[in-house]
């Protein structure tokens, strides 16, 4: 089914941060969707890192795309999204960009030993000035030096200029004691094994978890329920809200760039990051979701709303040359419907061209 394949229903998202720690994340989500056939650390010649090496940045992924599945418990999500590993070194900036001003969520990955960098700074910058959404996931947890307080003061400080901060979690343990995550909106807490499968249970809060716990989840509620006037009454009457009402609030606000919700784990330890995947399956803005794109034309301000019966739209953002494929082009749909064989006016060279093979990026 063509139309059911390549309609995206959930968020397509880039990496950005700085050095290799957005780069550890974006190979351990591929791991856990299955989409690479080896999985190595930063430094060890393994999985995509043989191939950076070799092709000094150039070969690191464009676009890859997989099945959201939820894992807190509830019922299996097959819909479909996507991520961009973005490059981050200063000498490819402006290819990051370009991939950053196709998506609909920004992953900023901070590390929790180094805190807020520079090109993570410029990186947040451009992602504010576009209108996206955007989530921080604080990485390297189980490092020595590792400090949750200080890191999230760290993106409170440096980082949020228009939203409001908000942890959606508090780790279970620092340094070399990290051995999960609390979700504060669940009240679950996500215990992991020690050998980098990935694999957790659930279990009770710890108890000298448990004040920590509660005092962090109301700061939150009150910060969710801020976005909505009916539901913070009914919160105020109530004190409690349905999970429904709540992530119905909270993906509200992260759609209007007034929360930023914060999140914790070890990529290397492969902690941390299911919980990452459903907050972005649950809470991020879908393709449809998304505010609706503002461009130009002849001097003339547009807007494009998403539409599949609408007239074609699309930008494309990446160009690059397959030893065995030959002139592959990136692109992204943001209004109407493209079929493989059909035709399209180059608003940049103002001429008519014909798409050939449609292909859809799976993988490193």
């Amino acid at each position: 089914d063509f139309d059911k394949l390549f309609r995206l229903e959930r968020p397509l998202f880039p990496l950005l941060g700085h050095s290799d720690i957005e780069d550890r994340c974006g190979r351990q989500i591929r791991e856990r969707r299955h989409h690479l056939d080896a999985f190595g650390l930063v430094g060890s010649g393994h999985g995509q890192d043989r191939q950076r090496v070799e092709r000094w940045g150039v070969g690191r992924s464009v676009g890859m795309f997989h099945r959201f599945e939820i894992v807190d418990g509830g019922a299996p999500d097959d819909q479909l999204g996507g991520n961009i590993n973005t490059l981050r070194d200063l000498a490819f900036l402006a290819d990051s960009l370009n991939c950053v001003t196709v998506m609909d969520t920004a992953v900023v990955v901070v590390s929790a030993v180094a805190h807020v960098e520079v090109v993570t700074e410029r990186m947040w910058n451009f992602a504010e000035e576009r209108g996206l959404a955007r989530v921080v996931f604080i990485n390297m947890m189980d490092r020595d030096r590792a400090s949750w307080a200080d890191c999230l003061k760290s993106v409170h400080d440096d980082l949020s200029t228009q939203g409001k901060v908000a942890a959606l979690q508090i780790p279970m343990g620092e340094e070399r004691s990290f051995c999960g995550v609390v979700d504060l909106l669940s009240h679950k807490a996500f215990k992991y094994a020690d050998d980098a499968s990935g694999s957790f249970e659930v279990v009770d809060i710890p108890a000298d978890l448990q004040d920590k716990a509660e005092e962090a989840r109301a700061t939150l509620m009150d910060d969710i329920v801020e976005s909505d006037e009916a539901l913070m009454e009914k919160y105020l009457e109530e004190g409690e809200l349905s999970e429904e009402e709540i992530f119905g609030a909270l993906a509200k606000a992260v759609a209007e760039g007034s929360l930023i919700p914060v999140l914790c784990g070890s990529a290397s330890a492969n902690i941390g990051v299911a919980q990452l995947l459903d907050v972005l399956a649950k809470a991020c803005p879908s393709p449809e979701d998304r505010p609706p794109l503002k461009t130009t034309k002849e001097g003339e301000d547009v807007v494009i709303e998403a539409d599949a019966e609408g007239p074609l739209a699309a930008q494309v953002f990446k160009t690059v040359h397959d030893q065995f494929s030959g002139k592959l082009t990136f692109f992204r749909l943001w209004r109407g419907t493209l079929a493989p064989d059909s035709g399209f006016v180059n608003v940049t060279k103002d001429t008519k061209e014909r798409f050939g093979q449609i292909l859809f990026k799976l993988g490193k």
